[in-house]
C-alpha cells in the first residue's frame, strides 16, 4: 500500500493561507506567486490569448482571496484553486459571448464517485485529467464548438450560428 505523500511546499502553503486569512497581503502575494503557473495552465485550457489568461488569473485571485475563509482543508488548496480558475474561465467565456453561457441548472450532474469505491474514483480522476489535457490541446474555437455541441447539446446549425465563423459543414467536421 502506497501512502499519499504531501506535495512539496504544502506546509508552506498552509502557513501562507493562515496568514492570508488574517489579512496578511504579503502572504496572499506569496500564494499568487507560487501558484501562478497552475492558474495560467488551467486558464490556457479555455483561452489562448495572453491578455485573456491574465484577466482570468486576476479574477481567480480576487475570488480566491474573498473565499479563502471557506477553504476547509488547506491541504486541498490546489484543487480548490483549480476549481475557482475553471469557474472564472467559464464566467469569462460567458461574458464574452453571452449566448454561449452555461446556466447552473443546465450543468451536468457530477457522478456519484463515492459509490464506486477508491479504485473507480482514481480511474475517474485519471480519465478527467486526460480529457482536460486533450481539451487543452485544442484551439479555442474548437473547444468552444465542442462545449456548445456536447455540453449544451446544441444542433450543428446553432453551434455554427453562435460561433459565427464557418459554414455548418465545416463546423460539423470540427465537432
Amino acid at each position: 500500500m502506497v501512502l499519499a505523500q504531501p506535495l512539496p511546499g504544502a506546509g508552506l502553503d498552509s502557513e501562507r493561507i493562515q496568514r492570508a486569512r488574517l489579512g496578511d497581503s504579503d502572504a496572499l502575494q506569496e500564494l499568487i506567486t507560487s501558484h501562478r503557473t497552475l492558474v495560467e495552465q488551467v486558464a490556457r485550457r479555455f483561452v489562448s490569448d495572453h491578455d485573456d489568461i491574465e484577466d482570468i488569473a486576476q479574477e481567480t485571485w480576487i475570488r480566491a482571496a474573498q473565499a479563502l475563509g471557506s477553504l476547509r482543508d488547506e491541504a486541498r488548496f490546489r484543487p480548490w484553486l483549480r476549481a475557482i480558475t475553471r469557474n472564472a474561465c467559464l464566467t469569462f467565456l460567458s461574458r464574452r459571448q453571452p449566448s454561449d453561457s452555461l446556466d447552473a441548472e443546465d450543468a451536468p450532474e457530477p457522478a456519484d464517485r463515492a459509490a464506486d469505491g477508491p479504485e473507480a474514483s482514481a480511474e475517474q480522476r485519471d480519465e478527467r485529467r486526460r480529457v482536460w489535457e486533450a481539451l487543452g490541446a485544442l484551439p479555442e474555437l474548437d473547444r468552444r464548438a465542442l462545449y456548445l455541441r456536447e455540453v449544451e447539446s446544441l444542433p450543428f446549425e446553432e453551434v455554427a450560428r453562435r460561433l459565427g465563423q464557418l459554414r455548418v459543414e465545416t463546423r460539423q467536421r470540427r465537432v
